[in-house]
This record gives structure tokens, C-alpha cells and sequence, in this order.
């Protein structure tokens, strides 16, 4: 059965609630003989029990005037109410199709772009040790080419009879100093629009009684730990914490016992 549509217009009963208003202003008026003026202020002041009555029956009349008014417009307030509620439930279930392909794109497109930043980071890391590869091999061969040539001139020098300063040359150290060449920069993944990269940091315990004995002596970070709520009595980490505090300071998080944990990925932007 399909859903009947709300009325949308709202009725006012402007000639009904001035009606009202007008009647509540002669009576809000009649409030002033009740007043006192005295060292403590302005106030309401009961002398005898037929003033007492006399204002009973005025604070009833009050309560009719407001029953009266809210009368007129509450159900215009219910009425816009309820238009909203059903204008959000239509909202939502026409987005609805839209949204959930949407999220079937952003999944594939993040799955892509973290994959393509892994492959990136991967590269970056194979390019930057085959580099330090590269410069040992360089080094040692400059290192082979040095000795090499202290050799020869220590055997001429021995030959000529020189064995001091032969042995010398030979028992000097090496020193090689070869260039050290960056490794090429890696390509950046593809852009995506509206998708950005980011970093997570996340602190992992490594070695429990380290981060215990630190708490110990820094008061000030107790609440790193926790009493459990089942018992009241067992201390445990309080890892979210932790991870606030790792996501605050990042690499410069220095607590003992604690490590600082990054993963790399990629988020959509809110429009």
C-alpha cells in the first residue's frame, strides 16, 4: 500500500491566535495588582486567604489562555513535523541506489590507489637498496683499486730497499670516498579527484612493563591505564589513548616500551 503524502501547506489561524492574544493582553495586564514593590524586589506577596484564592483563579485563567494558544498552533507544528519526517524518508530512499553504488566506486577506488601506493613505496624501497648495493660494489672496487696501487709502490719501495717505509704505506688505512648518487625518484600513483592520501599512526606495547614503569614514574600519564569495569581491580593499557597520542605527536611520541605503527593508504574527501 503506498504511503499516503502529508498535507505541505500549513494552515495559520491568524484571526483565531490574535483573537487570543489580544484577551491574554487585558489579562496579563491585571497581573500588575498582584505585584509588591519592597526592599526585596518585586514579587507576589498572599496577605489573606481570599487574595489567595482570587490569584488561584487568575493562575487558572493563565493556563486556559496558553491551553488555548497552543491549541491553535500546535497542530501546524505537528503537521510541519511530520512533512519533514517524510520528506527526509523520501530523501533517503531516493539516494538510496545512488549511495550504494557509490560506495562500490570509492571501494574499488581506494583498493586501486593503495595498491598503487604500495607498489609505489615498494619501488622506492627496491630503488633505494639496489643504490646502496650500487655503492658498496663501488666502494669495495675503489677500496680493491686503492690497495692495489699501495701494493705495487710498496714493493718498489721494498725492492729499493725501503721495508720501513713499505710496511708503512701498506699498514695505513684506506680511505675511500666515493660519491654517494640518490636513487631516481619514484613516480607518485595517479591522482584520483577527490581522493587524497594519508598517513595512520597507531602505537603498538612492545614490552609491557617498560610502558607500566614509565606510568609509575610519570604520574601525570596514569590514564594510559585502566581499571577493568568487571572487576574494578585488574589494570589494563588503554591502547585508544595510545593511539590519540600517536596520532597527535606521530614520530615524535617517545614513550618506553611503546612503538609508533604507520599505515599508509587513502581516504575520499567530504564534499
Amino acid at each position: 500500500m503506498k504511503e499516503e503524502e502529508p498535507k505541505t501547506t500549513v494552515d495559520y489561524p491568524k484571526a483565531e491566535v490574535e483573537k487570543i492574544k489580544n484577551a491574554a493582553t487585558e489579562v496579563v495586564q491585571q497581573t500588575e495588582k498582584f505585584f509588591v514593590v519592597d526592599g526585596a524586589g518585586r514579587r507576589i506577596i498572599i496577605r489573606s486567604p481570599e487574595a489567595a484564592q482570587e490569584l488561584a483563579e487568575y493562575s487558572k485563567r493563565l493556563r486556559v489562555l496558553q491551553n488555548e494558544m497552543e491549541a491553535k498552533i500546535r497542530p501546524g507544528i505537528n503537521l510541519a513535523h511530520s512533512l519533514h519526517k517524510w520528506l527526509l524518508k523520501m530523501l533517503n530512499e531516493s539516494i538510496a541506489p545512488f549511495a550504494e553504488r557509490e560506495k562500490f566506486c570509492d571501494k574499488a577506488l581506494l583498493d586501486w590507489r593503495n595498491e598503487q601506493e604500495r607498489i609505489a613505496r615498494e619501488a622506492a624501497a627496491a630503488a633505494q637498496k639496489a643504490a646502496e648495493e650500487e655503492q658498496k660494489r663501488k666502494e669495495a672496487a675503489e677500496r680493491e683499486r686503492i690497495e692495489s696501487e699501495r701494493l705495487a709502490i710498496a714493493a718498489r719501495l721494498e725492492a729499493e730497499g725501503f721495508a720501513e717505509d713499505a710496511q708503512a704505506i701498506i699498514d695505513r688505512p684506506v680511505e675511500v670516498n666515493v660519491p654517494i648518487e640518490t636513487p631516481a625518484p619514484v613516480a607518485a600513483p595517479a591522482k584520483i579527484a577527490g581522493f587524497s592520501s594519508q598517513v595512520r599512526y597507531y602505537a603498538d606495547i612492545v614490552d609491557p612493563q617498560l610502558l607500566v614503569s614509565f606510568v609509575a614514574q610519570n604520574v601525570g600519564q596514569i590514564g594510559l591505564l585502566f581499571k577493568r569495569a568487571d572487576d574494578g581491580v585488574t589494570w589494563e593499557f588503554n591502547t585508544g589513548a595510545l593511539d590519540k597520542m600517536a596520532t597527535a605527536q606521530k614520530d615524535e611520541m617517545r614513550i618506553p616500551g611503546v612503538r609508533i605503527r604507520k599505515e599508509e593508504g587513502s581516504r575520499k574527501r567530504t564534499a
